[in-house]
């Protein structure tokens, strides 16, 4: 897979990352929005692997804390979490988009039927005698 170094970690199926190896050589200082090559369990994504150039070895990424909720899930349940936690988050922006059309709406409704009322309330002027 393809995972993405950035100063918050080395993110893949938006889960944080870090090694001990990109903390050495100051990857998440330098290697801003980076793309990475990496090898994955899809059962256990609790780690990572970055291949080294030679093909021999491998750097191990292991998760960190703000996605530690994700260390024992498959790779199904977690992108399934994240699909729910997306559809809930546009359907909260929609209800929010909608109340505030409404109060609009009403406040709008409101200022017109006080001018209304001010127009038909009667002025008489009275003198000062």
């Amino acid at each position: 897979g393809k995972a993405t170094v950035s100063r918050a970690g080395i993110k893949f199926k938006n889960l944080l990352y870090g090694s001990k190896r990109a903390i050495e050589e100051q990857w998440y200082t330098k290697l801003k929005n980076k793309s990475v090559s990496i090898v994955y369990d899809p059962r256990h994504l609790d780690r990572i692997y970055i291949p080294n150039d030679d093909g021999l070895d491998y750097e191990t990424c292991i998760l960190l804390e703000p996605s530690e909720q994700y260390k024992t899930d498959f790779l199904e349940d977690i992108v399934f979490h994240q699909q729910l936690r997306n559809e809930l988050e546009e359907e909260e922006r929609s209800k929010q988009v909608q109340l505030t059309i409404n109060t609009d709406t009403m406040m709008e409704q409101i200022i017109k039927t006080a001018k209304e009322k001010k127009k038909n309330t009667l002025y008489k002027p009275t003198s000062k005698k």
